[in-house]
């Protein structure tokens, strides 16, 4: 049998619908029986391995469609949108979440040959995953059998994980987020910034002087690291934060447009419905509905 089938056989038969947390803590199986629509994501420097189905994501002007096989990273912290576009009760969306800590990617290239990459870099791609890394994390998957196995062994699988990555076609992504000094990390700065002044009015021209950039370099790097201009990145922060206040049921619509920084609730609202396809009453009720029929959230809401 084939790794990549016998990591999908032990999935199905260990998962239950939504997520399903293994015993390695950054690894979780996530499980669907139908297709969605479009929903609201935070994505942190995650993998997501399909085994099953097809998945779309769409960050900033750029989308993203992969099948069992195939996996998506993302090297940055990112709002998007994902939609699972082919699943069913008799052969569900099945995939594996690994979150990446930029900590652990340092450890794992620590003997790798020293590389200078290039001054731009994206954060996301798409790729088939290579025998040696569907092994790896078939491995790491079977310690859910093991528990005693997994206190010794989980940690070695995962670095077995992270070098296999480093070493794959995202290896350029994977060594700039392992170095201080690279544009990802200077990057990076920039949106812990955004994220954690998210009410603040953004001016370009201080944010590129606070990470020690030309405006124009910082914008050009920004873009392409993110797929977004730093005002599309915060305008996207703002809606994501402000539907998640939403549906938690933390005020009405104005307040909520106001507590994440915006002035006006006209502009809030046809920013809101242009992202997320309804104004946000009509969206917080059609999702109370959904939650009302199936019993369970499908908002898609997540901070990974």
């Amino acid at each position: 049998m084939k790794p990549l089938q016998e990591l999908t056989n032990l999935a199905s038969r260990i998962s239950v619908e939504g997520r399903t947390d293994t015993v390695t803590p950054d690894l979780w199986i996530q499980k669907s029986s139908s297709a969605s629509e479009l929903q609201a994501l935070f994505y942190r420097p995650l993998l997501c391995l399909v085994l099953q189905g097809i998945k779309r994501t769409v960050i900033g002007n750029r989308e993203f469609i992969y099948a069992a096989g195939e996996y998506f990273v993302a090297g940055i912290d990112v709002p998007a949108l994902g939609q699972t576009l082919q699943a069913s009760p008799a052969e569900p969306y099945l995939a594996l979440l690994f979150q990446i800590d930029s900590a652990k990617v340092s450890q794992a290239i620590l003997d790798l040959p020293a590389s200078s990459p290039p001054q731009m870099v994206s954060s996301f791609g798409v790729h088939e995953a290579e025998d040696a890394l569907v092994e790896a994390f078939l491995r790491m998957l079977r310690l859910i059998e093991k528990p005693q196995e997994a206190i010794f062994m989980g940690p070695l699988l995962e670095k077995e994980v992270l070098y296999r990555l480093v070493q794959g076609p995202q290896a350029t992504l994977f060594r700039q987020m392992a170095n201080a000094d690279s544009r990802l990390s200077t990057i990076r700065l920039a949106v812990n910034w955004l994220r954690e002044n998210l009410t603040k009015p953004i001016l370009v021209e201080e944010l590129s002087s606070l990470v020690g950039m030309s405006t124009s370099v910082f914008h050009r790097h920004f873009k392409a690291v993110t797929a977004m201009t730093p005002i599309q990145y915060q305008k996207q922060l703002r809606l994501h934060e402000a539907r998640h206040r939403l549906l938690a049921g933390a005020g009405n619509a104005s307040e909520v447009a106001s507590s994440v920084g915006y002035q006006s609730i006209s502009q809030f609202t046809r920013e809101y419905a242009r992202l997320f396809g309804a104004p946000p009453t009509r969206d917080v009720g059609q999702y109370k509905n959904i939650k009302q029929v199936s019993g369970r959230d499908r908002t898609g809401i997540s901070k990974l």
